[in-house]
C-alpha cells in the first residue's frame, strides 16, 4: 500500500494504517482538521507525537487542534512543548501568547508576545497582538509603539486600516 493508499485507507476508516510512518501520521492529522475532523486530527496527532516526539511542528499542529477542541490547557502545554523542542519557534510564542490572553494570563501573554518579537521582530501577527494587548490593558503609549511599527512595515496589509483607526484612537484628544 502507498503513502497516498494509506492516507485514504486512514480517511474512511477513521484509523490510521500500522504501516503509517509519523510524518503520515501527521499529514493526515492536519488534513482531517482542515476538514474539520477534529477528534481524529487529535487522534493522529497525537499518534505521531507517540512516534516520535521531538518534533515541534507536531505538538505546535496539536496545540491548534486542541485549541479548536476547546481544550486551552492541554493546548498551551502543547505549545511549550514545541517551544521546548525548538526555542526560537515564534509562531508558537506567538499562539502561545493568544492562549494566555483568553486564559487571562495576561503578563504570560505579554512575554509570549515578547518571546515571539525576540525570534522574529516585526512579525506582523505578534505586533498587532502586542499593540491589542497593550491598549487593552490601558498602555496606550506601548500600544503605540507596536502598532506604528506594524504600520511602518505592512502599510499596505488586509489589517493596516483597522491599525490606523486604533492608533489614531490612541492618541490623546
Amino acid at each position: 500500500m502507498n503513502r497516498k493508499q494509506r492516507r485514504a485507507a486512514a480517511g474512511k476508516t477513521g484509523q490510521p494504517s500500522r504501516e503509517e510512518d509519523p510524518v503520515d501520521l501527521h499529514s493526515a492529522g492536519i488534513e482531517a482538521f482542515r476538514t474539520g475532523r477534529l477528534d481524529l486530527a487529535a487522534g493522529l496527532i497525537t499518534q505521531a507525537i507517540a512516534a516520535d516526539g521531538n518534533k515541534p511542528d507536531f505538538h505546535y499542529n496539536l496545540a491548534i487542534v486542541l485549541k479548536a477542541q476547546g481544550k486551552l490547557q492541554e493546548a498551551v502545554a502543547s505549545y511549550q512543548r514545541a517551544i521546548a523542542l525548538r526555542p526560537d519557534y515564534a509562531d508558537a510564542y506567538n499562539n502561545l501568547g493568544n492562549l494566555w490572553k483568553v486564559l487571562g494570563q495576561r503578563r504570560n501573554a505579554l512575554a509570549s508576545f515578547a518571546a515571539a518579537l525576540e525570534h522574529r521582530p516585526g512579525n506582523a501577527d505578534t505586533l498587532y497582538n502586542l499593540g491589542i494587548l497593550c491598549s487593552e490593558d490601558g498602555d496606550r503609549a506601548l500600544a503605540a509603539v507596536h502598532f506604528q511599527r506594524y504600520l511602518e512595515l505592512y502599510p499596505s496589509s488586509p489589517r493596516a486600516e483597522e491599525v490606523r483607526k486604533i492608533l489614531s484612537s490612541l492618541q490623546p484628544s
